[in-house]
């Protein structure tokens, strides 16, 4: 049997939440098996990356997916996963001219504006059982004012619906495992690529090391960013990434 085939997806919808990913956590430490996917029209405690504050406006997407907690997956490519399903989904909505792309490690960009992001958790129950939450949220109805350029759907002129873009979530989360359980690791880096900013993008990172400018050069084989400096090809494993489109 495929990952993909033994994971039930299924949606369980609420009207408010403080936070899907802490819906999620809890019914994973509660025993809730993989497949699980919470999904709220309100959050009032969102987070993002670094415990920063997540902000939901009404109408935007607000879920989270309780994954399977592979060993891959845990050793961080589970961002590239969900970002690579988050894509799948969220692409087809985004009008032309405009282009969704991948921004390591878990932001969804059109030009220099942001469309959405992802929060990737991993813990164990209190009976050492592992498990990896995937958080996604991504401006439909309207951006927030967050101090950053932002973008949603709807400003970009097109139209969609949290509950129907998370069915398409899930449908594209199971094609997701499907193939990574098939081709690992390399498939992943290669679809994930594929969908990423240029090569060549000027970038900047912040990161408890000290702050590096150069151009994105790709990812390394386990998901690292490769960032070309005037010192070198510098790998990045943790950091803030800001990049110019």
């Amino acid at each position: 049997m495929s990952l993909a085939c033994s994971v039930a997806f299924r949606i369980e919808r609420h009207d408010t939440l403080p936070s899907t990913n802490d819906r999620a956590i809890a019914a994973a430490e509660a025993g809730e098996p993989p497949g699980l996917v919470v999904l709220a029209s309100r959050q009032t405690e969102g987070r993002g990356r670094a415990g920063r504050p997540w902000v939901s406006l009404p109408g935007n997407l607000a879920c989270s997916v309780l994954l399977p907690p592979l060993p891959a997956l845990r050793s961080g490519a589970g961002a590239l996963l969900a970002g690579l399903a988050a894509h799948a989904a969220l692409a087809p909505l985004v009008p032309k001219p405009h282009a969704l792309r991948l921004k390591w490690p878990n932001d969804l960009m059109v030009g220099e504006a942001k469309l959405g992001g992802i929060l990737v958790e991993a813990g164990t129950t209190a009976l050492g059982e592992p498990w990896l939450v995937a958080g996604i949220g991504a401006n439909l109805a309207g951006a927030p004012e967050v101090g950053r350029p932002a973008t949603s759907i709807a400003a970009l002129g097109g139209q969609a619906d949290p509950g129907t873009v998370a069915d398409h979530l899930v449908a594209a989360f199971a094609r997701a495992l499907e193939a990574f359980a098939g081709s690992g690791m390399a498939w992943l880096i290669e679809a994930w690529s594929e969908r990423a900013l240029a090569k060549g993008t000027p970038m900047s990172v912040k990161s408890a090391r000290g702050d590096l400018c150069g151009r994105y050069a790709g990812l390394d084989r386990d998901g690292a960013l490769l960032l070309a400096t005037r010192e070198g090809v510098r790998r990045i494993l943790a950091g803030e990434v800001f990049a110019e489109a």
